[in-house]
């Protein structure tokens, strides 16, 4: 269920990035139009590189990356919980340690996360438009 409410959140804002650079290559149509002058911006085209390129960034920095690198951290946690290292833990802790891990490891990903996917689109796709 998790995973639904984030690809609806992904999907959600390249939707509204792209209506936005939309609405703004409009605009400066209207403008450029007013003196004149001729567009060269295909409202159409800026939406949906705008809304290709939230879709894809979005999708690896909330969805891909997250996911798998949580699912990774909470695994390791799991297999040290079950180790004879810590086995004076109790039962409960135990069950619950990899979860609480993993959830308090969140606020330590983001911004690395965040960082990486921007310098991979910076340097792979964002150079094509």
């Amino acid at each position: 269920m998790s995973y639904a409410i984030a690809i609806c959140y992904v999907l959600a804002d390249a939707t509204d990035k792209g209506l936005k650079a939309e609405n703004v290559a409009i605009a400066a149509e209207v403008d450029q139009a007013k003196v004149g002058q001729e567009h060269e911006k295909n409202p159409q085209f800026e939406a949906a590189i705008a809304a290709a390129d939230t879709l894809v960034w979005q999708g690896l920095a909330s969805v891909i990356i997250p996911g798998y690198t949580i699912n990774r951290i909470v695994w390791a946690a799991k297999k040290l919980s079950e180790s004879d290292a810590v086995s004076k833990l109790p039962p409960m802790a135990k069950k619950w340690a990899p979860t609480l891990v993993g959830l308090s490891c969140i606020p330590f990903i983001v911004h690395p996360i965040d960082t990486g996917v921007t310098m991979l689109l910076e340097n792979t796709i964002r150079h094509l438009y």
